[in-house]
């Protein structure tokens, strides 16, 4: 098996609260991401609804979490806007802002 690349994955433009980013579409993935870089540029601030307690693996390159905050995170993509359930995780060097699991 081989570390998923940038241009192996699908990719898509985001805006949360008008700030663009770009979001990795997962459709193995049971949950989704948001890392700490991106949440850090956000203009609002999101208080966590929860911690997720688990690991994950192939999405963070192998890196692993155990425990983190879950946040409601507010994505457009294009004119579709939707609310996700994001788990937080401190990672540097993403090639997304966001994870979102279908």
């Amino acid at each position: 098996s081989r570390e998923a690349q940038e241009d192996d994955v699908a990719m898509v433009d985001i805006t949360v609260d008008g700030v663009k980013g770009k979001a990795l579409v997962d459709s193995c993935s049971n949950l989704s991401i948001i890392t700490k870089q991106f949440l850090d540029k956000l203009p609002n601030k999101y208080e966590p609804i929860g911690i997720s307690c688990g690991r994950i693996r192939l999405a963070t390159r192998n890196d692993d979490y155990s425990e983190s905050y879950i946040l409601k995170i507010p994505i457009q993509i294009n004119k579709f806007k939707m609310i996700v359930n994001c788990r937080l995780v401190e990672k540097e060097d993403p090639f997304y802002d966001v994870l979102i699991n279908l």
